[in-house]
């Protein structure tokens, strides 16, 4: 079984409604694939969507935790639940590290890559380009379809 890290634009641009995103995930639900996310996917992921749903800034969030308290998170948090977590450790970090250097990546990419290589993932499920020369390099699949994933399937 094929087993892949699902990056954070996935989850937050169906949120936002983009279908592409949707079928993606769709996809990853009806074929069973073995998702998995990391703290880093799910804070970015919980952040955005507050951000998105109040139309707040992150200064105006972090000074008005009410905002934050009032906001519906049971659809954030069981769209998360779809995914298995894998955890963050100093090997993970050091990896990071290697990648920020190597390919230039911001450190919340260079967390999830680094995760996926650490657990010897095949690949990211992703919408940002970012990832693609580390998945050229690293030999990791940068899936950014449904169809590239279901490929992948076969």
């Amino acid at each position: 079984m094929k087993s892949f890290m699902v990056d954070s634009t996935i989850l937050v641009e169906h949120l936002k409604g983009n279908p592409e995103a949707t079928e993606i995930l769709e996809a990853i639900v009806e074929e069973n694939v073995a998702g998995y996310i990391n703290e880093t996917v799910a804070s970015e992921v919980i952040f955005i969507y507050l951000k998105f749903t109040t139309g707040r800034s992150f200064r105006t969030l972090k000074k008005r935790p009410e905002l934050v308290k009032a906001v519906r998170k049971e659809p954030v948090y069981e769209l998360l639940s779809l995914f298995r977590f894998l955890e963050t450790n100093e090997f993970i970090f050091n990896i990071s590290k290697e990648l920020i250097e190597k390919y230039g990546l911001l450190p919340n990419d260079a967390l999830i890559g680094a995760t996926a290589l650490f657990y010897k993932l095949d690949g990211i499920i992703t919408l940002d380009e970012d990832f693609t020369e580390l998945g050229r390099k690293e030999n990791l699949h940068i899936v950014s379809s449904k169809e590239e994933l279901l490929g992948l399937l076969g």
